[in-house]
C-alpha cells in the first residue's frame, strides 16, 4: 500500500482517526487563530506588575495556572505577524552594546495548553529542571517561573481596616524593614506574617527563591539563538549570569549518547520534553503549500526521533523523578505510540502518572490511554498532547 501524502493524505488520516464528523469541525478549527493567554512577568517588581495588569485590563485566568485572560483585539495589535503566527513570545531585540542592561519585559503570549503542559511537570523551587527541547521557550519561563520567582511580601488589603499604632514600638526585621508590633502584646510567632504598608512593598525588590537549576537545550542553533534572547528578556541578569541557576545549551540528544553539555549538570529530578513533531496547526495554518509536504513516513520518522529524546531524558533522571513528554501533533502515532513504545522498553522502570487527567482544570480535554490531549475544537487549545511518566525510585 502505497504512503499516504500531501493535504489529501492529511485529511484522510486524520478523519479516520477522529471520525467524519468531528474532523469536520476539528479541521475548521485548526485553521482558526490560536487562542492565546498572556503571561506577566513575575520577577518585575510588584508594583510593575500591578500597573501592567491595570493598564492591559489583565485578570487571572480562571482555570489556567499563572496566565492572565486577554483580549483579542489588544493581542492582535500587540503581537508581531511572525510572533501571531507561530504562537510564540512577543519580544523585541537586545541591545547592541552587550553591557547595557536589559529591561525585563512584561509579559509573553502563549497557547494555554502549553502552560498546562509545563505545570504537569509539577516543578517546586529547589529542583534540577531540564527542558530538553526547550526553544521558543514558553514552557521554560513557565519552569523558570515555578522555580525562581520571589514570594510576594502578605499586603493587607487597602480597603481592610490598618492595625492601630497607638503604643506600639517599631522593630528592625533583618531585611531592614520596620514593622511593628503593640508593647504589652504577646511575643510575634516566627512564623506569623507581618504587615507591610503597600506603598513600602511598590518598590521593594524581592529575593529570587532559593536553590534550584534549570537548564534549557535545543538541537536547532537558530532556535537556540531565539530561546536565548527570550530568556534574556525576561529573567533576571543574575539567573542568566555565566555562573548563574539558567543555562542554555545547544545539543542534539539523539544521537545515542548523553550530550556531556546536558549531562554535566544532571542528573535531575524533573525533565520536560516537549519533542519536535508533526505541527498540525501550523501546517493547516500555512496552507496548501505546507501541506503538500506533509507524508506518513514523515510522521513515522518523528515518532523515531521522539522516542530516542524520551530515552535519553529517561537517562539523565534521577530515581523517583518525573518526565512531561508532549508533541502538538495530532497522529497518535506521535503520542501515545511514542509513550506506549517507551515503557515497553522501559519495563518495570517508568510507569505512567494515571492521575494527570483529573488533574486538568480545563474542560474538554480528551483522554487517552497515556495522557491528554487538547484540541481546538472541544478547548479552544492546542492541539497539545502531554503525558507524565514517573520512574519508579
Amino acid at each position: 500500500m502505497a504512503a499516504l501524502r500531501g493535504e489529501t493524505g492529511w485529511k484522510a488520516t486524520h478523519q479516520k482517526a477522529f471520525g467524519k464528523e468531528r474532523w469536520k469541525d476539528l479541521c475548521k478549527a485548526l485553521r482558526t487563530p490560536v487562542e492565546h493567554v498572556t503571561i506577566v512577568n513575575g520577577f518585575l517588581n510588584i508594583e510593575k506588575q500591578r500597573q501592567f495588569r491595570a493598564e492591559n485590563n489583565l485578570e487571572d485566568h480562571p482555570t489556567i495556572p499563572l496566565a492572565c485572560s486577554i483580549d483579542a483585539t489588544a493581542l492582535k495589535e500587540g503581537m508581531k505577524e511572525e510572533d501571531r503566527e507561530d504562537g510564540v513570545a512577543f519580544v523585541g531585540l537586545l541591545p547592541s552594546d552587550p553591557a547595557a542592561e536589559i529591561p525585563l519585559l512584561p509579559r509573553y503570549y502563549m497557547d494555554g495548553a502549553s502552560v498546562l503542559a509545563a505545570h504537569a511537570l509539577q516543578v517546586q523551587p529547589g529542583d534540577k529542571v531540564l527542558d530538553l527541547c526547550a526553544a521558543p521557550g514558553g514552557k521554560s519561563l513557565i519552569l523558570a517561573l515555578q522555580l525562581f520567582a520571589p514570594t510576594p511580601l502578605p499586603v493587607l488589603d487597602a480597603h481592610a481596616e490598618k492595625p492601630s499604632t497607638e503604643g506600639v514600638e517599631s522593630a528592625q526585621t533583618a531585611d531592614g524593614l520596620k514593622v511593628t508590633n503593640p508593647e504589652n502584646a504577646a511575643p510575634v510567632q516566627k512564623d506569623a506574617a507581618p504587615y507591610f504598608p503597600p506603598e513600602l512593598v511598590a518598590g521593594l525588590p524581592r529575593p529570587l527563591q532559593p536553590g534550584g537549576r534549570l537548564v534549557c537545550n535545543d538541537s536547532s542553533k537558530g532556535r537556540f539563538h531565539r530561546l536565548h534572547r527570550v530568556l534574556s528578556q525576561f529573567l533576571p541578569a543574575e539567573l542568566m549570569a555565566p555562573q548563574g541557576r539558567v543555562t542554555v545549551t545547544h545539543s542534539d540528544a539523539t544521537g545515542g549518547s548523553l550530550p556531556p553539555c546536558i549531562q554535566r549538570p544532571g542528573p535531575y529530578n524533573k525533565i520536560l520534553v516537549d519533542a519536535p513533531c508533526t505541527s498540525d496547526r501550523h501546517l493547516a495554518h500555512q496552507g496548501a503549500s505546507a501541506l503538500a509536504h506533509w507524508a506518513s513516513g514523515v510522521v513515522k520518522s518523528n515518532a523515531d526521533r521522539q522516542f530516542e529524546l524520551l530515552r535519553t531524558a529517561s537517562q539523565m533522571l534521577q530515581p523517583g523523578g518525573t518526565i512531561v513528554y508532549a508533541t502538538c501533533a495530532l497522529a497518535e502515532q506521535e503520542n501515545d505510540g511514542v509513550v506506549a513504545k517507551f515503557l515497553k522498553k522501559a519495563g518495570r522502570e517508568f510507569e505512567a502518572d494515571a492521575t494527570l487527567a483529573d488533574e486538568v482544570p480545563v474542560k474538554g480535554a480528551d483522554r487517552t490511554d497515556f495522557g491528554v490531549m487538547f484540541l481546538p475544537d472541544k478547548t479552544g487549545l492546542g492541539p497539545l498532547y502531554f503525558a507524565r511518566l514517573q520512574r519508579v525510585a
